[in-house]
């Protein structure tokens, strides 16, 4: 019997879609969806999203130790200036200010 994808996802459809410049329309019931599916793995404490201001690189991290994840955090804010979005298992935060 063949194991569930732990990482299932929507590849194969999103790979049907035709390519447009359109801006493509969402709603308030597709945005409140996508958080509602949100679920991170009960051994992660979080997941950092950054994004390189002046090149624009976007790098993922997981962490299973919080004291990590604060510490990478400190690097990206402090020295790197980063835009950061912090992912846990039950908020999304997009801190805007340095600390």
């Amino acid at each position: 019997m063949a194991r569930k994808d732990s990482f299932d996802n929507r590849i194969d459809e999103v790979s049907r879609w035709e390519a447009t410049n359109e801006i493509t329309p969402f709603s308030i019931e597709d945005g409140l969806g996508a958080a509602i599916s949100w679920d991170l793995p009960p051994a992660y404490a979080c997941i950092i999203r950054s994004q390189d201001p002046k090149t624009g690189k976007l790098t993922e991290r997981s962490y299973r130790n919080a004291k990590a994840a604060k510490k990478y955090l400190a690097k990206l804010w402090i020295e790197d200036h980063d835009d950061v979005v912090i992912l846990t298992d039950n908020a999304i935060h997009a801190p805007a200010d340095l600390p």
